[in-house]
């Protein structure tokens, strides 16, 4: 971009990106008209593959007869255009006096300085970034002072700017790479920068708004940029766009001159040769990046200068070769051979060519006549067999669905008959049962009741003896052992009935333990291998990353390698059928996948004898697939779909061959089947029998992959399932489909794997508490135990006793009670299970006559089942026969049609080329010779043949003698002709190049030196201009050819002499005012808008100091729109109190020993 002036001085360059063409169109207007002498290019001719006529005349391509082969170039020769080299370092008075004008008229107007509304900085942030934590700090948009002492952070805001914009981090002498200006102890920092976007010429308003926020995030690893809106909004994240914003407002923050860092500004303003400072000023300007692009183009000019004069050598050789060729066609044109009578036989020859085509062509369209006939015989009886077929495998499809119905219906019936047969069995051995348990109860009743009445006359004869013998202790001894006996029967009682318990607890422990062994089984086993199978499949799929081959089995793949191998086949075979659909919508896989089953593992080819030989290879590989035969033209099944919005499985198929979709069309009926994702929904569209559909689909809801089929029939409604896939896809899907299918298949098994698991776990709980409950029954067991042998040890006890103070012997009466109790526990045991055993009998009468009832009922419908299946079993044989032998007439029809076509197609291909071969070949080839001519009888392509032979051989004898053929000869000149008119065309254009860069060139290069001439004496004018400001005087002396720049100052205005002194004789602050100095006169030729200035004040004392900050404050105001950014280390308070302009931002002091700033203040 050129460098932006303010002033009168705002002289524009144009971009060198621009072309040499637009170049001279400013410079000239549109192209100046030349006369071109060169001969015009020639025109195409038609080529022809029969040979012209000798006599005939031959194009000359628009060449002159008189043309020399001389180069003549229509470029003015004298191109060798030199630039103006004088210098442009002497003295210019009237350019002076005229920038003195300026200056002094453009110093005096009292310009209010009003903000720029667009390329202003509004506010620079900085997080982690050198020593500040946080920083935020919005500028001024006209002068900004940044003051602090040092060590506060101050020159890490220009460095922030910069380094956001763009600058690479080398340039800002700060630090090598960016992870260099990351605090220390932090792993990244953020910078960002708010710039102000406002006016008729901000950048992209509608896309940013009012402000354009730049960020930049950076690490120990890398950095990237952030460009957002006005609204935050990121817009851009490429450093491209970030270059087009700053070359849009022309910041230039790369520009030396423009931020002046703090080592730069130290270099400039107290250790700067005179060569350093003419590179500021070259650098500042922009001049030497225009100086540069302008060798560049220098060099290129030398190169396209290098090229022509090995043109003008090729040129030469080129002009010798066709003055040659003009030599032999004058000659050529001096013979007039007669050549009539061979013209003659020629023509007569290409057109008798034409005829005889045209013969063979009447004979291959009658021959497509007849096979036209051919093919509608063979498609009405193909018709007709595909009609029958339809019937026939409808009528079976009905009988199977009736089989169906009827083995769903019998299953039932044998499973209600089978359990009430088994109630019925079961009723009538427990009444046996009951029966004869009862006669032994009678039996015991009786016995029992006798001995009780025996029993009790012995006692009552015992206990008036034992009375008569002794007194009242020993018949309370007597009592108490009758209670201890007493209690001994009840425990004994107990002990017993808990006894009883065993057998139901141990029962339950045993089912619990059963049950938990079966869960932990088989089914848990195949639940786990479930979840195997399914991870495998996963694996598979993300290693074969969805190869459709591996779907396969390696049996195909050896024939497919035969089938390449092979050369006998008519038409090579199609197959797998799979390999030829993709699925559009993967949810249906496995279902089309069970419902084709090995049909997508199929072979499809034209003809019976590929069948043959197909069936060859497989049995030789072991190949069980089958064979289908179908010639490929599509079938129409327009006017059999169903309805548009229904979902069929040919729509949710892409079918790449038209044979793989007629066979499944045929086979599978994918036309007609309609896929629907609820049962209930199906099911209820399936009974309606819309038109066009015979078969519905749906998902099954419990099992994922499963599926319901729906056949309507005429005998009613069949339906049966449709099992999940286990294996890979076979049918094209995409890798990101399959995955999802296998990751869900795989979730599913993990959930049932799962729901396993719990319920051992549920199993396992319950087997811990029957165990439990086993071991609190042994526990109350031994309580029981313990409590029956104390009271036995008790009755031990008083026996004793009564036995030592007896005396008589009681043990008479003692047994007679003990018989009694248990005769008398007999008889009531005995009368309650009579009780229970008649109650029980009589039950099961009542129950078993209503089972009985049922299963008569039962067994008849059974056995009625059965007939009917028998008998639909046998339609179902005949019926399939049927339709096998109607399928084998189908197919064989179809076959006939298949053969009929292609040997109409191989017609019509021969029909095609014989055509082309008359208008493409012999047509144009004749029509090249003459128009059409008759051909006189008798003369055939042969007898022509042999008389042009004759004739041609005698004027060859002419023609060897010449070297060649009049039209070798003339294409000869014609080649030679061409290449010379090429390379002169060629030569003129380059030579024309060079001119028109080498003008372009000059003129950019004289503008360069005149605006790089008004650029220094606006800045030496300016630097004098400022010097008076303190009464001082000076100028600039600038030396372009040596490169340097240096000033002459004199303090002493009272002097007369107005050479002055130089910077090292001066004083330190004389010297960093008379800088200054040459830094405002710099930048008033330059055009950015921001200008950056770091401790620029640092070598000045305090009467300096004050004079150059009111200078600067000065000349920034006069720079109307541009920002200043100053740093400096000393307070502001008497230059910026009462004013608006001037924006003074104070750091916060560093306190000693911190290492982390407190930014609060600022």
């Amino acid at each position: 971009m050129a460098p932006r002036t303010s002033g009168s001085f705002n002289h524009s360059l144009p971009p060198l990106a621009r072309t040499v063409t637009m170049a001279n169109k400013r410079r000239h207007g549109p192209d100046d008209g030349s006369d071109d002498d060169s001969p015009p290019s020639s025109p195409k001719r038609a080529r022809v593959d029969a040979q012209p006529a000798d006599n005939a005349p031959l194009e000359t391509d628009g060449v002159d007869d008189g043309y020399t082969y001389q180069y003549r170039s229509h470029v003015n020769e004298d191109h060798n255009l030199h630039l103006d080299v004088s210098s442009d370092e002497g003295e210019d008075p009237e350019s002076e006096i005229r920038a003195t004008q300026l200056i002094q008229r453009h110093y005096s107007q009292n310009k209010e300085n009003k903000a720029a509304e667009q390329g202003i900085i509004e506010a620079v942030y900085m997080e982690n970034f050198m020593c500040h934590s946080k920083l935020r700090i919005q500028l001024g948009p006209l002068i900004n002072f940044i003051i602090g002492h040092n060590g506060s952070g101050k020159s890490a805001i220009l460095t922030a700017l910069t380094i956001c914009l763009g600058v690479k981090a080398a340039q800002t002498n700060r630090g090598g790479s960016l992870k260099n200006f990351i605090k220390s102890g932090e792993e990244n920092a953020y910078v960002a920068v708010k710039i102000k976007n406002q006016g008729d010429m901000a950048y992209k308003p509608h896309d940013y708004g009012k402000s354009i926020i730049v960020e930049r995030h950076f690490s120990q690893t890398g950095s990237g940029f952030k460009i957002k809106n006005s609204e935050g909004r990121t817009m851009s994240t490429k450093r491209a766009e970030l270059e087009n914003i700053v070359d849009f407002f022309a910041l230039q923050l790369d520009n030396p001159m423009n931020v002046l860092s703090q080592d730069k500004a130290r270099e400039f303003l107290s250790g700067s040769s005179p060569l350093d400072k003419y590179k500021f000023f070259i650098r500042g300007t922009q001049l030497e990046q225009l100086d540069s692009d302008y060798r560049l183009l220098e060099e290129q000019l030398d190169t396209i200068e290098s090229r022509c004069e090995g043109a003008e050598t090729d040129l030469e050789v080129h002009g010798r070769k066709a003055r040659e060729a003009e030599a032999k066609k004058k000659l050529i044109d001096q013979s007039q051979t007669t050549m009539e009578k061979i013209n003659q036989l020629r023509w007569q020859h290409a057109w008798a060519q034409v005829e005889e085509q045209e013969r063979e062509l009447a004979n291959i369209e009658e021959k497509i006549r007849q096979a036209d006939n051919k093919i509608a015989m063979q498609q009405a009886s193909a018709d007709n067999a595909s009609k029958l077929y339809d019937e026939s495998n409808a009528t079976r499809e009905a009988n199977a669905a009736v089989i169906t119905d009827l083995k769903e219906q019998l299953g039932p019936l044998q499973e209600n008959y089978n359990e009430i047969k088994s109630v019925f069995d079961s009723n009538m051995n427990t009444m046996r049962d009951k029966k004869a348990e009862q006669r032994n109860i009678r039996e015991d009743i009786k016995s029992s009741k006798k001995t009780m009445s025996d029993l009790e006359t012995k006692m009552n004869a015992e206990r008036t003896r034992i009375e008569n013998a002794n007194g009242p202790a020993h018949a309370h001894k007597v009592s108490e052992l009758e209670d201890a006996r007493t209690q001994l029967q009840q425990a004994k009682q107990r002990e017993e009935e808990h006894s009883s318990q065993r057998t139901h607890i141990d029962n339950g422990v045993i089912q619990a333990q059963r049950e938990v062994t079966d869960a932990r089984g088989g089914a848990l086993q195949s639940k786990k291998k479930a979840v195997s199978d399914a991870q495998d499949m996963l694996e598979r799929l993300r290693s074969d990353q969805g190869q459709q081959a591996r779907a396969f089995a390696p049996p195909i793949h050896n024939v497919l390698r035969q089938i390449r191998n092979e050369r006998g086949f008519s038409k090579e075979p199609i197959g797998p059928m799979g390999m030829y659909v993709r699925l559009l919508q993967p949810e249906w896989g496995s279902i089309i996948e069970s419902t084709c089953g090995g049909q997508l593992d199929a072979f499809v080819v034209a003809t019976h004898h590929d069948k043959v030989l197909l069936s060859r290879i497989m049995r030789q590989q072991n190949c069980h697939s089958n064979i289908l035969i179908n010639n490929g033209a599509q079938i129409n099944t327009r006017q059999n779909e169903p309805d548009a919005d229904l979902v069929t499985m040919q729509r949710v198929l892409e079918i790449e061959n038209d044979a793989v979709r007629n066979c499944l069309i045929i086979n599978q009926l994918i036309d007609q089947t309609v896929l629907m994702p609820d049962r209930n929904t199906a099911n209820e569209f399936a009974q309606r029998r819309p038109r066009g559909v015979k078969v519905v689909v749906c998902h099954n809801a419990h099992v994922r992959g499963a599926g319901h089929r729906f056949n309507p029939t005429r005998g009613g409604m069949q339906m049966g399932p449709v099992k999940k896939w286990q294996g890979q896809m076979r049918l094209k899907t995409s890798l990101e489909a399959q995955l999802n299918i296998a990751q869900e298949n795989l979730n599913g098994a993990k959930r049932d794997l799962q729901e396993a698991e719990n319920q051992i776990r549920t199993l396992e709980t319950a087997l811990t508490r029957a165990k439990q409950a086993k071991n609190r029954h042994d526990r109350d067991a031994k309580e029981i135990r313990l409590q029956r042998q104390q009271l036995e040890d008790r009755i031990e006890q008083l026996q004793a006793e009564l036995d030592a103070d007896a005396v008589n012997d009681t043990s008479a009466l003692d047994e007679l009670h003990a018989q009694y109790s248990e005769a008398e526990q007999n008889l009531q045991a005995a009368n309650d299970t009579m009780e229970d055993s008649v109650n029980a009998l009589d039950k099961l009468g009542d129950d078993n006559r209503d089972v009985k009832h049922q299963l008569d009922a039962a067994n008849k419908q059974v056995e009625e089942a059965k007939a009917q299946l028998t008998k639909a079993e046998k339609r179902l044989e005949d019926k399939t026969a049927s339709r096998e032998y109607a399928l084998r007439q189908k197919n064989q029809a179809l076959e006939f049609v298949d053969m009929a076509q292609q040997e109409k197609e191989s017609l019509e291909v021969s029909r095609v080329e014989q055509e082309r071969l008359i208008n493409e070949d012999y047509l144009p080839g004749a029509t090249n010779v003459s128009r059409r001519i008759p051909v006189e009888p008798g003369n055939t392509v042969e007898v022509l043949d042999r008389k042009l032979e004759k004739l041609e051989q005698e004027h060859k004898r002419y023609q060897d003698s010449i070297g060649g053929s009049r039209e070798e000869i003339y294409q000869a000149w014609r080649d030679a002709h061409k290449k010379f008119a090429t390379a002169q065309r060629a030569l003129s254009g380059q030579k024309d190049v060079a001119k028109k860069l080498k003008s372009a060139l000059l003129y950019r290069k004289n503008r360069w030196k005149l605006f790089r001439k008004h650029i220094t004496t606006r800045a030496k004018i300016t630097f004098s201009y400022l010097l008076s400001e303190r009464n001082f005087r000076g100028r600039i002396l600038v030396h372009h050819a040596d490169k340097t720049l240096d000033i002459n100052v004199e303090p002493d205005i009272s002097k007369n002499s107005d050479k002055g002194r130089q910077t090292k004789t001066l004083s330190g602050g004389e010297k960093s005012f008379s800088t200054i100095c040459l830094l405002l006169s710099i930048w008033e030729a330059m055009g950015s808008p921001i200008r950056c200035l770091d401790e620029f004040d640092v070598f000045m004392d305090s009467a300096n100091r004050e004079v150059s900050m009111k200078m600067m404050i000065q000349a920034a105001r006069r720079s109307v729109g541009r920002q200043f950014v100053l740093i400096t280390p000393q307070a502001m308070g008497k230059y910026t109190e009462g004013v608006q302009d001037v924006s003074v931002h104070k750091m916060a002091d560093p306190e000693r020993g911190q290492t982390t700033l407190d930014f609060s203040a600022a």
